[in-house]
């Protein structure tokens, strides 16, 4: 593969205009491209998939107290009763 470097101030000055506007083209292109893909992903949402619920969250069942309130607070308090014993075994 044959590459050629040429420095930007040898080359004429209507051919550095036009890479100028290349560039600013190139960034329309691709701007105007990243908005019609995000259309298309968010346009695409499934019809027979279950919807999120806008309701708060009950906690009036159990299996909700212990998921949201219970595991929580076993997992915080596992993890600073390992970073004590972490701390001991590197004090000894």
């Amino acid at each position: 593969m044959l590459t050629i470097s040429v420095k930007i101030s040898k080359l004429p000055y209507f051919v550095y205009l036009s890479t100028k506007i290349f560039m600013k083209l190139q960034n329309v292109v691709f701007t105007f491209l990243l908005f019609i893909l995000a259309n298309t992903v968010f346009a695409q949402q499934p019809t027979h998939a279950p919807k999120p619920q806008d309701s708060a969250v009950d906690f009036s069942r159990p299996e909700n107290v212990v998921l949201f309130i219970v595991l929580p607070i076993v997992v915080v308090i596992l993890y600073f009763v390992w970073r004590r014993t972490k701390r001991n075994d590197q004090t000894e």
